[in-house]
């Protein structure tokens, strides 16, 4: 909620403006005249929760707008409010109207919809969560993600049923699809590796899990 002056008249005030969330987290633009002030404002804190009635609603038509809605809540001579309860209804203090990235030149010297930035004040205690396992973070993800969010099922080709130490016996790795491979410490096996200078290339080198290694000379 903030207030609407006039510089060029000593700072009158014009009007209260404040943008309303109701139950389901729709946003919407709300006006009240100067008329109306002393009645409403004291009515009016940040963060609480009430019922209005007998408002007007209107097109919106004019310019800088700071959310992006068809319509405006106008608080008339009519208007009556009631608080509630804060344990009546689940309804979020803060909302937010986010854009792709693809929509940021279309608002460039677009005067329709005012469009800027959420900032942070981070230390060295702040935390940063990515994807964080919340409705409203799930519900974001859900509408902005370019690609599915469902969870897909990838079946081993091991067709066999057969544990993952045989399919390994099985199916051995060469050098470079070892390096290639993901590391994992479900599979992890310990080895006491022991190097030596090999007299010919032909030399192998036996690597027993749990065990000394030894060099046999072909």
């Amino acid at each position: 909620m903030w207030n609407v002056i006039n510089h060029r008249k000593n700072g009158k005030l014009i009007s209260v403006e404040m943008i309303f969330i109701d139950e389901k987290k729709n946003l919407i633009y709300g006006i009240m005249d100067t008329n109306q002030v002393n009645r409403l404002k004291d009515i009016l804190n940040e963060g609480s929760l009430f019922t209005i009635k007998n408002f007007k609603v209107v097109e919106s038509t004019f310019a800088y707008r700071p959310i992006e809605s068809p319509l405006t809540i106008i608080l008339s001579a009519l208007t009556v409010m009631n608080n509630l309860a804060e344990d009546v209804v689940d309804i979020p203090i803060n909302g937010f109207q986010f854009i792709r990235p693809t929509m940021i030149d279309s608002r460039v010297d677009n005067y329709t919809v005012l469009s800027g930035e959420v900032s942070f004040f981070i230390t060295h205690a702040s935390r940063i969560y990515v994807n964080l396992d919340i409705d409203y973070v799930r519900s974001l993800v859900q509408k902005f993600t370019t690609m599915s969010t469902e969870v897909q099922i990838i079946e081993r080709s091991n067709v066999n049923n057969i544990s993952i130490e045989e399919e390994m016996i099985l199916n051995p790795m060469d050098i470079k699809e070892l390096f290639d491979s993901e590391w994992s410490p479900k599979i992890q096996v310990s080895a006491n590796v022991s190097l030596g200078n090999l007299k010919d290339p032909e030399d192998e080198l036996d690597i027993t899990d749990g065990g000394r290694s030894r060099k046999k000379d072909t």
